[in-house]
């Protein structure tokens, strides 16, 4: 990635910060959602179904923070 016409810095340095908003997202399910344990399924249907519940969780939790971030104007749900 040395062509900085072809990856200009800034757009590296923001596809940095999504890379790390999305690994906060996957520490966010495995230590805070499961509390640190593992998913408890024993088939593979169960664990899909398992983890559509997580992530189904997950979504409504973050979805609740953007709510009340929305009613702070200028206030970045992520922060």
């Amino acid at each position: 990635l040395t062509d900085p016409s072809t990856h200009p810095a800034g757009e590296l340095v923001r596809l940095y910060h999504e890379r790390w908003e999305i690994e906060t997202a996957y520490a966010e399910l495995k230590s805070t959602i499961l509390g640190g344990h593992v998913l408890r399924a024993r088939t593979p249907d169960g664990i899909e179904q398992e983890m559509w519940a997580l992530l189904t969780a997950y979504q409504a939790l973050r979805t609740a923070m953007t709510d009340a971030t929305d009613s702070v104007p200028g206030t970045d749900p992520d922060r």
